[in-house]
């Protein structure tokens, strides 16, 4: 089995197979991709799919269902690597996020090809005991852990204390961290006050790719 960006187990990798097709067929003209090569990934796509939902029910499925279906996961595996060094690995249509997006990995792409962040952080605050507060910076439409974003360095978090800003220029507190989760110890007379923030990703090689800022995220402190 695939040692790489291939995942090992045959749930994982119907998932994977599953995402990385949708995003081809979908941009199919934008990446500038044979539409002839996508047709035939996207008819291999539904053939797996057909064979894992037989063999997922363990106690339904044959031996020699299985074995087909084994069988023809080796030759879809084969299929996927050739389609993704052809029309995906080196193509500078396709982002590096948009890559990682699919489950590919990009091993050894230069810094300075990384595209500019179009993404704004959705940025959550969370106070603690002790005047701690905690930025939990995330991807859009990522509701677990934080993280940060794959064309991004840092995040870089504007705050002001108390008195409500009308917009990011207004906040005079500046910080930068490597880290998605980020906590910040403020002084005892912060108590039963307000922080107000702002954040977005940011490029430490070139500011010009950096993310836009978040909308604004508050909290009490306590």
């Amino acid at each position: 089995m695939a040692k790489d960006y291939i995942p090992r187990s045959n749930s994982a990798f119907n998932n994977f197979q599953q995402i990385m097709v949708k995003a081809v067929v979908a941009n199919v003209s934008d990446w500038g991709i044979v539409a002839g090569d996508a047709a035939e990934l996207s008819d291999a796509s539904v053939k797996y799919g057909n064979r894992y939902k037989i063999i997922s029910n363990k106690q339904g499925c044959t031996t020699a269902q299985r074995t087909a279906h084994n069988t023809f996961r080796k030759v879809y595996e084969k299929q996927i690597r050739n389609f993704v060094n052809r029309h995906l690995r080196d193509n500078n249509s396709i982002s590096h996020s948009q890559l990682l997006g699919m489950g590919i990995k990009v091993k050894g792409k230069k810094r300075g090809s990384r595209s500019a962040i179009t993404d704004s952080i959705n940025l959550h605050l969370v106070a603690s005991d002790g005047c701690r507060v905690k930025f939990y910076c995330r991807q859009p439409h990522h509701d677990g852990a934080a993280s940060l974003h794959p064309e991004a360095d840092a995040v870089e978090i504007r705050y002001a204390l108390e008195n409500k800003p009308v917009s990011w220029k207004d906040c005079p507190h500046v910080m930068t961290s490597k880290k998605a989760h980020v906590f910040l110890e403020l002084d005892q007379a912060m108590l039963a006050k307000n922080i107000y923030a702002y954040a977005r990703w940011v490029n430490l090689s070139n500011d010009k790719l950096s993310g836009p800022y978040s909308t604004m995220a508050w909290v009490m402190v306590h």
